[in-house]
């Protein structure tokens, strides 16, 4: 029985295309799946585990094995309740395992995109309504704003938290709620031709990130005001087919920013420009290809722990033609710390401190990352990983980093 598994998993990995068929790991439900969808509910599940080890450098070597459960369940009001373009969603997530980052190298952007919100969580729950065609579609309820913005499924191609699932920057400068910490929201947009605008609203209430509330603190208190972001979005198709987006947005948060450095200024922005195109196509009948990508974002020094950060990588997808669902992935991270923020912050030690203090402020991380996604069959995906951190934490005091290891995800 053991060599039959193993002849399996062989036969899923290495076998030319794809081995088995099939969207999801637990099938068709003997048919209960099928007879749900055609009443108007849709069902989703999914677990992603991330080993990831460091042999070489940060503040000491191990490893760490953080996981992910999640799932979603979606109604179709409109073959339920017969409401024309409504639905609701509602998704889960259960978390679990510890950080490499934290745990062994110490460097700010974790090299584990499941970390993060490690218990069980009510993440969104929404109601949808689309109209005219689904040119234009609204959302109301707990939303994750980076679901919808500084978005893009490229970036779900890597391991690392610093691209996956939006830049990380604007996490650690504003109030941005990630899956799968949800907050009070609206959301609209609307698409004129070759053109999507989006535009978003969101409660900040601090306590969607505490774990003791399990995402189910519904309350409407907002200690910054309202986090407020559009994007705008162009999408470029050449009659070679090579696809693009080009796509510009900023943010504003209409409170008072309490900060270590000057405390209370006025309320804090950013701004951010991301694109992605396709520069090859291998099969001029498939989407397969090679393709660049790029994301930009800048706020103020004054206010913002990373006031410059970009991103930047390639995805080569069909690169073997018996594999055209496989994918080469290669990315760098880079984010630069705020001198103001930093000075001010080393000064303040020094009052505190007697003698003199071998201090120095933040300059900047980088990541490197490249990987290979494996699509063994349309429900499991390998992706072996290496990646490169170069300053951790920027203070130059911790030894570069060698990182390896192995994603795994299941649609179930």
């Amino acid at each position: 029985m053991k060599t039959k598994l193993i002849a399996l998993l062989l036969l899923m990995i290495l076998g030319p295309g794809i081995a088995m068929g099939g969207p999801f790991l637990t099938g068709n439900w003997n048919g209960a799946r099928q007879r749900a969808h055609d009443a108007g509910i849709d069902f989703f599940g999914s677990y992603a585990t991330d080993f990831a080890a460091n042999p070489i450098g940060g503040q000491s070597q191990g490893w760490t094995c953080p996981g992910s459960f999640d799932a979603a369940v979606s109604f179709n009001l409109e073959k339920i309740s017969r409401i024309g373009g409504c639905s609701l969603y509602n998704s889960i997530s259960w978390r679990y395992g510890n950080s490499l980052s934290s745990e062994y190298i110490d460097n700010e952007f974790p090299v584990q995109q499941v970390y993060g919100g490690q218990t069980f969580h009510l993440a969104e729950l929404y109601l949808q309504e689309s109209l005219f065609d689904q040119s234009l579609t609204i959302k109301l309820g707990r939303l994750c704003g980076g679901n919808d913005f500084l978005a893009s499924p490229i970036y779900l191609r890597y391991v690392t938290d610093a691209i996956n699932i939006n830049p990380i920057s604007i996490v650690y400068n504003a109030f941005f709620s990630t899956y799968p910490f949800a907050t009070w929201g609206a959301y609209l947009d609307f698409q004129i031709g070759s053109y999507l605008f989006k535009f978003g609203a969101y409660n900040t209430n601090v306590s969607i990130w505490k774990n003791k509330f399990h995402g189910a603190n519904f309350t409407f208190d907002s200690q910054q005001g309202l986090f407020l972001i559009t994007e705008w979005a162009y999408l470029f198709k050449s009659l070679h087919g090579l696809k693009g987006h080009y796509k510009i947005g900023g943010y504003t948060i209409t409170g008072q920013n309490d900060h270590r450095t000057n405390g209370s200024v006025p309320s804090n922005y950013g701004m951010y420009f991301l694109f992605d195109q396709m520069f090859y196509v291998h099969d001029l009948r498939t989407d397969q290809g090679l393709t660049g990508w790029g994301a930009f974002l800048y706020a103020p020094a004054d206010r913002n722990e990373f006031p410059f950060f970009f991103a930047l990588g390639l995805v080569d997808e069909g690169l073997i033609q018996s594999r055209p669902h496989d994918a080469l992935c290669l990315a760098v991270a880079y984010g630069h710390y705020s001198s103001q923020l930093n000075n001010s912050e080393v000064l303040h030690l020094r009052q505190k401190l007697f003698g003199p203090l071998d201090l120095r402020s933040k300059g900047a991380e980088t990541q490197i990352e490249l990987n290979y996604w494996l699509q063994a069959t349309p429900w499991f995906a390998l992706t072996p990983v290496v990646q490169y951190i170069i300053n951790p934490k920027g203070y130059g005091t911790i030894k570069n980093a060698f990182v390896t290891g192995i994603q795994i995800e299941l649609d179930l």
